[in-house]
This record gives C-alpha cells, structure tokens and sequence, in this order.
C-alpha cells in the first residue's frame, strides 16, 4: 500500500485563485488547470478505483465494484498486517463505541474491516473496526503496512447521541396546517360574533353533548380572515372539568380561533418521538373517553360499523394519576427539585450576543464590539401538573391476549417544547438606541479614550521593560480583528476490497482541498441593554409589530399522536411492562450516529432506538365499580408504525430487526415474548423531518426504521442462559441469520 499526502502547494493555489475568482481568466490559466490535473494524477498511486470525496463518494454505501444486488450493508475492507506481525488474540482494548457499549462502532460502512488474526493465514478471518484495530496496532508496533487505514481511522468523527426530531418544530408544522385548512381570504364583511368567554368556562366532567363553537375571525393587521363555512364542525368548545383554573394552559380562554379542534376529525397531528424527562411527565391525566374504551371488560359490539366520529358521541372525561413505584417517585422528586434550582439560577442570568465590528480585513481597529444583554429569559417549566388523553375506536393499533392498544392524542402545554424568542429587528433597533444614547451622553467616547490609554500604558511599560522596541497603537484603537485561514491540503488513501480477488486494484479515496476562514476579534466590548421583551405566539401580547404578521395566535397547549395501551381486566402485564420501562437503561431509548456490528450477525446495523418512548403509566383515581365495569390503566408510549411482515422486508432490514433483540440481549434483558408482531415498522427515521427529504446518505438508504414492543413478559437475564440461548436461537431462525464458521470477533 502507498501512502502520501499531496504537496500542499496546490492547496495554496487554489486559495490565491479563490481570492482572484473575479479577475477574467484566460487561455493561459486554462492551460494552467490543465497541467495541474494532470500532476495531480502523476502523483497518484498506481492501478485502482478514484472515488472523490468532494464529488459526492457514499460512505454509507459500499463501492460500486463490490455491490450486491439484495444488500446495501456489509463489510468490504480489508485491514492489510505484516506477515511477520503478532497474532491478535482477544484483549481489553476497546475503540469508538456508542452509548450502547457494544464494541463494533463505525461511523461509516468504510470504518469496518475484515483482518487475519493471524498474519500469514488468510483464511482466518475476524471483524473488527478501524478506530480499535489502530489500537491494536499502535501496541504492536505494526503501523507501515496499515498506514492508510490508520489515516483514515483518525478522521473518523465520535460517535454522537442525535436526537430524534424536535418538538418545537412538529408544533409549529402542525399549526401552519391547521391555518392553511381553516383560515382563507374572506368575501363578505358580514361576520358571525365570537363566542363570548364567559359561556366558555364552567364546563365540568359531567356535561353531555359538544356544543360548537361559533366562527370566530383570524384578524391580523390589514387582512382579516376566517374559520372556512365546510370546516366549522371540527371545530369545539373545550370540555374541561370545573376545577381547571384560568392560569391554566388548558383553559377554554386560552383558545383562539380556530382552536379547540375536534380530535381525529381535522389534520393529524405529528408523532411525538423524543423522550421526555421523567420528571416533567404529566402528573394528571385527563381522559376524553366518549366510547368508555378504558371500560376493557366490555365488548363494544356496537362499535361495529357504527359512526365513530368524534362528534357523534357525547364526551366523557374521567381523571387518571402517574402511578410510579416508589424508587422512581423518590428520583423524579429529587430531580424536579434540582431542576427548579437550576433554572432559578438560568432565569437570573442575562444572556449576552456579541456584535463584532464591522471590519473584514486583518489590523487594528477603532469600532468596539457591543455586547447586547437581552432581558431574563422567562422560566421554563420544571413539572407538568396536567394534559389532555382523546382516544377513540377509529384509531386502534392492534389487540391480543391481554391488551389493547389505540392511537390517541396527547395534549401538552406548548411551552414544555417550544421556547421564547426574541426579534432580531427590535434588537438591532434598540442596539442603536442605547448607542445613540451613549454618543449623546458622550459615555460612547469616554470608554473609548478609557480602553486605549490603557492600552497605550501597557504597551509603554513593556517597552520600557523589553530590550526590543514594540510599535505602540494609536490612542483610539480599542481592539485588533485576526484573520486566519486554514488549509486541508489534498490526500489520498487506498484502501482494499479483497486482497485474494484479481481486480483492477485497490480504490483511491481523494480528499480535496478546504480553505477555512475564520474571523476573531479581541478588545473592547461596549454593553447595551435593550429594551426588548421575549415572543410566543401563544400570548399575543408579547408579540411585536415586525412580528405581528408571521406569528398568528395560537393556544398554549398542543397535541401529538401517542400509543395509548390499555390493559384487559386484571391483568397484571401492563403494569409489569411500565416498570419495565423504567428500569431500562437510557441507551435503549437513544438514537446514534454510526452502526454496529452486534453478534451473531456480521453485517453492520444502524444504532438506532431500541424501545418506544415513555410517556407515563397512569391509574385511574376513582376504583373500578361494579357498575362501571373495570376501568383499565393506561401506558403511554411512543406511537412506531405497524407490526412487521417478514415478506417485506431486505435483507438489510431482517438485519437490522435482529439486531434490536441482540442488542436487548447485550444490555443483559430476556424479552420472554419475541415475535414478529413485537416488531414495528415506520416509514422514515425519527431523527429526520417527515416535512421534507435529507440529503443525509445516512439515512437515504434507510426506507424504514424499527423498534421492539411488549415487555410486559420481559425479565434481566441474569443467570438465564440457556433461556437467553433459545431467544436468540429464535430470533436468528426468524430472520434468516446464518453463522460464519471462523469468523469471529474480538
């Protein structure tokens, strides 16, 4: 293998032409390119693939020479030893890992290599990566035969937690298609009344029967609109029990129009999909329950082929409490408490935004920079006393043998996601404001003239005090701007397929040039304290007239779609499985960049979520009456899509399924009920936008992802083996899993 790192005098030329990109180009230079291309391929190594980094070579995707038509994942390098070398035997050395602790990380499908434990057998073959196999080597003293590898294994990004898709954002998506239905250009003048607030309050647990809530204008300042005559009847008054005060998010007040919306009868709302700490887990459930679908023990024949639109029923709410056993109710208490403290301490700090002087070129400089101070940031919330549960025939997932579970909607208050912000023009404006006020007052020059003649001392006394001689700044320079670029210069790496097949060589990975500007400043910063205030479209009041048009009224509450599982009478596995849930550890729950490669299978995975999100196991307040039927506690999880069917799915995302109880497995957990119904599929990834497509190659080749469900049956290993032998024995049967004789991992 050759390994070299190109002169970098063609990275220095490329920066000169960066900065000439203006000048008109000649012949001449076109000459000039040429002659350079072709040094560039003098210096290539010889024989082999070019595959370009900069025009778009797919690291997730193995090399066009070695692809297979029913796998896009599976190991293709070759990690070249000394035949002199040492034999790897298995050690405590570890490489990159992720949160999982599994020891096969790669970033990439290029960062996993097939390598001889020992060196002059090539047919004992093992697995491992690259970041570990550099360790390994290092040890050995082996580093001339892998020196490409090696290169490439120290540009191997960490791996990272990447965090499934933010709230905030499927709030704010959801709200613009609820105006995009609802709120069109008017015709006429003539506008029903608004519904007055005080018929609005008052509404207990009791009342039967939805009344509607008349139309009432979107108005926004030089455009009025309104609720669309066709959609009137998806939109309610809010039904809330009497005891709900108007501080409350959830009180009928705090809905402007549209809003309340009819449940599973208007635009769907967005899967929430990111885990929500424990102790921010609603405290009390209110559930909007008109076909009494908690009441498990009945039957509901008429539900079949009935009308199952939410209006055709009167509602019926009942209240229900976070039931938590008493190690997690200790820990959720001790740790809402850290966070109040926390954020009492947040809420009285003022944050700063630097504004650098306006000045491109490197030198002294006689403009300050400002250093704003916005106002204190509003507390953010440290519990969650309350949310709203609307579940209802139309929406069910599945049933079995002890369950049954349906897609509900969960409402929350909207400020557990979605934080205040403030506006960028009210900020630059009040910036000149306070500056204007500090040039008139004549404290904008004070601390000019303040700033330098301390500058100007300092370097006086160090040049008193130095015997070499310094230039010393003009009196009104308050501050030096640096100017730095750097350069990657281009590089090569070769890397192996198969040092047995008779190809055309081995692929070249070029790296072209980076020229990376960055601009600093060091000197004086000025502080101004605007007089700006915090936005949320939710309290109109906050809202400023730049503002006043993107940000239309919204409630203080939104809502989500969830899986709602609800136990049938007695029976004790729902319980089973929230506690369950909570002694998970964190990393099932976690989504991170990069794959393993989890035994018994071969092929690298993604690392994605193991479990469903927990939203909260809740008990009813009031006992089950033999009147009422037994009232079913409800589990709150993340809602994953549908059930798998083998029939459809790659090899790749067999793979990819197995791994999930692999990785249950690893983590020292029985499943105790592994089925291809306790597998769910989705389309897309949670960490990715459902609004628009990722240019990520990470997640282009991944159609679907995968979770495992149905604890209530689950158990920690511990002294199980066998039971842990025929699980996973079931598991490889399922999907397909063949074992490799000598090729194992270390």
């Amino acid at each position: 293998m050759k390994r070299g790192f190109l002169n970098t005098d063609k990275a220095k030329r490329k920066l000169e032409a960066t900065e000439d990109s203006n000048l008109p180009q000649d012949d001449s230079n076109r000459k000039d390119k040429g002659k350079e291309k072709e040094k560039e391929k003098a210096e290539l190594p010889p024989g082999g693939r070019i595959f370009r980094v900069a025009d778009g070579l797919d690291l997730h995707s193995v090399p066009p020479s070695v692809k297979s038509k029913e796998q896009k994942r599976f190991i293709f390098l070759y990690w070249p030893r000394d035949p002199k070398g040492k034999i790897i035997k298995p050690s405590e050395i570890h490489g990159k890992e992720a949160g999982n602790g599994v020891q096969f990380w790669g970033a990439t499908l290029y960062d996993f290599y097939f390598v001889r434990r020992m060196p002059d057998n090539d047919h004992f073959l093992t697995i491992s990566t690259g970041s570990k196999l550099t360790k390994v080597m290092k040890e050995f003293g082996e580093l001339d035969h892998a020196a490409d590898q090696i290169s490439l294994a120290a540009r191997e990004p960490e791996p990272v937690e990447i965090l499934a898709w933010d709230p905030a954002q499927a709030i704010t998506a959801h709200e613009r298609r609820i105006f995009a239905r609802f709120c069109t250009p008017k015709q006429t003048a003539n506008t029903p009344e608004p519904i007055e607030q005080a018929d609005m309050q008052g509404i207990d647990s009791d009342a039967t029967g939805g009344t509607k809530n008349p139309v009432s204008d979107c108005v926004q300042e030089g455009k009025s609109e309104s609720v669309n005559s066709a959609d009137e009847a998806n939109t309610q008054s809010k039904q809330i029990p009497s005891d709900v005060s108007v501080e409350s998010p959830f009180h009928p007040s705090h809905y402007p129009p549209p809003w309340p919306l009819v449940p599973f009868e208007n635009p769907s709302p967005y899967p929430l999909q990111r885990r929500i700490p424990i102790h921010l887990l609603p405290k009390k459930l209110y559930v909007h329950d008109p076909w009494k679908l908690a009441n498990t023990a009945w039957h509901h024949h008429d539900l079949e082929g009935g009308d199952r639109s939410w209006s055709s029923k009167s509602d019926h709410v009942r209240t229900y409490t976070l039931s938590l056993p008493c190690r997690s109710q200790e820990m959720v208490e001790d740790t809402a408490r850290m966070a109040a403290i926390a954020e009492g301490i947040l809420v009285e700090t003022r944050e700063g935004v630097i504004i650098p002087p306006q000045q491109e070129t490197e030198g002294p400089t006689e403009q300050p920079a400002i250093r704003a101070f916005l106002p204190k940031r509003p507390r953010k919330p440290t519990e969650v006393p309350e949310a709203h549960l609307y579940i209802s025939p139309a929406a069910q997932l599945g049933n079995g043998n002890h369950s049954v579970v349906y897609e509900a909607e969960l409402e929350l208050p909207r400020d557990l996601f979605c934080e205040r912000t403030y506006c960028q023009t009210c900020l630059d404006e009040q910036i000149d404001v306070e500056v204007n006020r500090l040039k008139e007052s004549g404290e904008w020059d004070r601390l000019l003239n303040e700033h330098a003649t301390k500058k100007a001392d300092l370097s006086a006394h160090d040049s008193s005090s130095s015997s070499s001689s310094s230039v010393q700044l003009p009196p009104r320079h308050v501050g030096f701007v640096s100017v730095k670029d750097e350069c990657q210069p281009l590089e090569t790496v070769s890397l192996t397929t198969d040092p047995m097949a008779k190809d055309d060589g081995p692929n070249h990975l070029l790296s072209d040039p980076v020229i990376n500007r960055s601009i600093t400043y060091e000197g004086l910063a000025i502080p101004v304290y605007p007089n700006i205030q915090w936005q949320t479209p939710s309290l109109p009041d906050t809202i400023c007239k730049h503002q006043a048009e993107k940000m239309k009224p919204v409630p203080q509450t939104a809502r989500f779609r969830v899986a709602a599982k609800l136990s049938l009478p007695y029976d004790p596995h729902l319980k089973r499985e929230a506690h369950n849930y909570l002694e998970f550890p964190g990393h099932f729950f976690e989504h991170w960049s990069g794959y393993n490669v989890v035994p018994p299978i071969h092929d690298p995975t993604p690392v994605g979520a193991v479990v469903p999100q927990f939203f909260g196991y809740y008990e009813p307040e009031e006992p089950s009456t033999m009147k009422d039927g037994f009232l079913s506690p409800i589990l709150l999880v993340e809602h994953c899509g549908r059930p798998i069917s083998i029939q459809e799915l790659s090899i790749d995302d067999r793979h990819e399924c197995a791994a999930l109880l692999f990785r249950f497995h690893y983590a020292g957990w029985l499943h105790e009920s592994f089925a291809e119904r306790n597998i769910l599929m989705q389309k897309g990834h949670p960490t990715c936008s459902p609004l628009e497509e990722t240019d990520d190659p990470y997640y282009r080749h991944r159609e679907h992802s995968f979770r495992l469900i149905d604890f209530g049956r689950s158990v920690k290993r511990g002294g199980k083996v066998g039971a842990s032998a025929v699980e996973e024995m079931n598991g490889k049967k399922l999907f397909g899993i063949m074992e490799f004789a000598g090729m194992p991992e270390f």
